[in-house]
């Protein structure tokens, strides 16, 4: 059985790897936490406040942040610092679309070691 953290991680992913044009990317193909048009991501969703941390990686802020200070009640705690870097890289995989390795990817969600590939496929393939 799946804990809430697990479920929360491939939740959060999931629209991406569904949709990479849901990915928060600017037009000159840079991740943001927010676009001018309103894409968010992965970790730019659960923010308070995506616009206040331009570019700075979620490991940094989460260095100079806590957590309630940084993401919406229901996202606080859910992950620690690794894990959404971890999510936040698999996002910017997603995002480069063609580009992407799926060797990278994949090395990602075994590192995260919250879901696998096949769980992400699966997932992808039954939500609509």
């Amino acid at each position: 059985m799946k804990t809430k953290q697990q479920i929360f991680a491939l939740a959060q992913i999931l629209p991406y790897f569904k949709d990479t044009n849901t990915c928060g990317m600017d037009e000159s193909g840079s991740c943001q936490y927010i676009t001018k048009e309103g894409k968010m991501c992965v970790a730019g969703k659960n923010m308070l406040n995506p616009s206040k941390f331009g570019n700075v990686n979620i490991d940094d802020i989460l260095n100079d942040y806590t957590q309630k200070e940084i993401f919406k009640p229901n996202a606080v705690d859910m992950l620690n610092g690794k894990q959404w870097f971890l999510l936040q890289k698999m996002h910017d995989c997603l995002s480069t679309g063609k580009q992407m390795s799926l060797k990278i990817f994949e090395e990602f969600i075994d590192e995260l070691n919250m879901f696998t590939y096949n769980e992400l496929v699966e997932e992808s393939r039954i939500t609509k």
